[in-house]
């Protein structure tokens, strides 16, 4: 207590108790705050990273998937026998690439034929699907995850992964369409190769 020098009464101290208490209160408070905020981030970094193993264990069933397909097309196009025809063709790995042909102009100059763009050898376009078939067996799944660091990572390497099997099934569909067109070749050249019936 203080002792006022107008009225001789005594004032009562500042309650220094109760700053105190404030003060604790205020903490508490805060310290409450910032414990929910860590729950909120680690609740969002449990949801990055479900995502993100989630989506790269997706991608990598997409990418064996078309790792098989290429391994299949590869076994394919080493056939040399035309179907239910039992007739056997050259190699196709032995056929020749072609030039891009313009338009107006055709192999037999024939005016109003249209455009051809280049095309790659048969050896060439197996050689791509090798290739591209190695690059994405290298793609490794993602299955540990620990902050959204790691979630952000293996989103870049899932995009990688999807990135490379769509140039795989790009490759194999440019290798199944040329085979395809390959083997019509030998079916003419066959047709033309069978003798013809003399005329009577």
């Amino acid at each position: 207590m203080t002792v006022s020098h107008e009225t001789g009464a005594q004032e009562p101290k500042p309650h220094r108790h109760a700053v105190a208490v404030v003060a604790a209160t205020t903490t508490i408070v805060a310290a409450g705050v910032t414990v929910t905020s860590m729950r909120v981030a680690a609740a969002d970094t449990d949801r990055a990273c479900s995502l993100a193993v989630a989506q790269s264990t997706a991608t990598m069933t997409t990418a064996r998937a078309s790792i098989v397909g290429a391994g299949t097309a590869l076994v394919r196009v080493r056939g040399v026998v035309l179907p239910n025809e039992h007739r056997t063709t050259r190699a196709y790995a032995d056929r020749p690439g072609a030039d891009a042909t313009p338009a107006g102009r055709s192999a037999m100059d024939q005016p109003g034929a249209a455009a051809l763009p280049a095309r790659p050898s048969g050896r060439v376009l197996i050689a791509t699907v090798v290739r591209d078939r190695k690059a994405l067996s290298a793609a490794r799944q993602s299955t540990t995850c620990g902050s959204r660091d790691d979630a952000a990572a293996i989103d870049r390497r899932t995009m990688r992964t999807a990135r490379s099997t769509w140039v795989l099934d790009r490759a194999c569909t440019t290798l199944a369409d040329d085979f395809a067109a390959f083997q019509d070749e030998e079916r003419s050249r066959f047709a033309e190769e069978q003798p013809r019936p003399r005329a009577n």
